[in-house]
């Protein structure tokens, strides 16, 4: 089955339409509730990357600056093994 939103996949993994693999953070609340349970994988070790994107030739808001300076600052944290949340 292929769904088209996260908001999908968890109606669906509550209404019992099976697993799923979902960043922890997107389902906070519903674990919080007990609604959906996570359950670890052995031996599996997911990570992914991200990128910042900038537009070519504007420059950064400052607001968008101060974002920026935040993901320096979360980056270097996971860097050195602390959490960042």
């Amino acid at each position: 089955m292929e769904l088209g939103s996260t908001e999908a996949v968890k109606g669906a993994l509550m209404a019992g339409y099976g697993v799923s693999i979902l960043s922890r953070i997107s389902i906070r609340h519903e674990l919080s509730e007990g609604t959906i349970v996570e359950v670890p994988i052995r031996g599996l070790d997911m990570e992914r990357g991200f990128y910042e994107v900038v537009h070519s030739r504007r420059p950064l808001h400052p607001i968008a600056q101060v974002f920026r300076e935040f993901l320096k600052h979360s980056q270097s944290r996971v860097d050195r093994g602390l959490e960042v949340i």
